[in-house]
């Protein structure tokens, strides 16, 4: 059982390029490109800070019908904290379902093996996650992930955590911004805390700087606050 979750990692890995080539060449149709970059004044994912100092977010995604291949990294400017994603997402009506694969190595340039994916030395995380975004009649979103091989170990016995985390979420407008509340929950012992409870819990608001007439950056604000860990952040950042 073992050897089969080990090779599990691996086998993910290798499928996402198998599916990337199908996506990118299969058909007549050319997949829609888009790139950005994000600053951020410090990065915090669902409760819990992996960077205190800016960080740049560049990523990538490949849109044909309801797919989307995506690539996402992040790097802070003293180069403490490294991460690049690779993610497949599909949906359906207002549901959307996605497999994450995270590499978080000790930086780019270290030592740390990317096409490593053995059970207790791997530095990527597969993650399952499935998400309802809300509809003008039930404007609530739904989201609700569980990592599921990697680099989610008990330090004591080594075995999966299989962290899980549940958030649900609300946007609306005030005048010109765009305003989303959300509430994230630590389902049991894991990566986001030792017991059941809100890890993840603030607001974000978006509003757009005027550069032309055809060009807007996007600039937002964020409070977030960690009750399990007694963690407040305040962030702020910009997308080009």
């Amino acid at each position: 059982m073992q050897g089969f979750i080990s090779r599990y990692g691996k086998l993910t890995f290798t499928s996402i390029f198998i599916y990337l080539t199908k996506f990118l060449f299969a058909g007549n149709t050319i997949p829609e490109v888009n790139m950005s970059i994000d600053f951020r004044t410090m990065h915090v994912w669902r409760g819990i800070a992996t960077s205190y100092v800016p960080t740049l977010e560049p990523s990538v995604t490949f849109t044909k019908n309801n797919h989307t291949l995506g690539a996402w990294a992040a790097q802070s400017i003293d180069g403490s904290y490294s991460e690049m994603d690779i993610y497949l997402n599909y949906k359906f009506r207002n549901f959307s379902f996605t497999i994450w694969d995270y590499y978080c190595p000790t930086s780019f340039s270290g030592n740390d093996e990317f096409t490593d994916f053995k059970e207790h030395t791997t530095k990527h995380t597969i993650e399952l996650e499935a998400a309802y975004q809300g509809s003008s009649g039930f404007p609530l979103q739904i989201l609700a992930a569980t990592m599921v091989y990697g680099d989610d170990l008990n330090p004591e016995n080594q075995d999966n955590y299989f962290s899980t985390y549940i958030e649900l979420g609300y946007k609306t407008q005030l005048h010109q911004t765009n305003i989303r509340l959300f509430l994230g929950f630590n389902a049991f012992e894991g990566y986001y805390g030792e017991r059941f409870g809100i890890v993840n819990t603030g607001i974000t608001a978006i509003n757009y700087l005027k550069i032309t007439n055809n060009k807007k950056i996007p600039i937002q604000a964020s409070f977030i606050a960690n009750p399990m860990q007694n963690n407040y952040y305040l962030l702020f950042g910009f997308s080009l």
